[in-house]
């Protein structure tokens, strides 16, 4: 999951803050997934749901 949102962010040239502001998911949570601190977090339904809709995927994408 990780390396997929970083793939994403990087993709599109967008910043950890834009995509918080967009989703409404915490800018700590995704400043934890992109710099893999807490590789022990999981990946909320809801949380992967506004992702897959941000960014214009399908939810398997953050869910495989």
């Amino acid at each position: 999951m990780y390396e997929k949102f970083l793939a994403l962010l990087e993709e599109r040239n967008l910043t950890v803050a834009e995509v918080s502001r967009a989703t409404g998911i915490p800018f700590s949570t995704l400043s934890m997934w992109k710099s893999r601190r807490d590789t022990g977090a999981k990946l909320s339904l809801e949380n992967a749901a506004k992702l897959a809709e941000y960014f214009g995927v399908p939810i398997e994408y953050f869910v495989e």
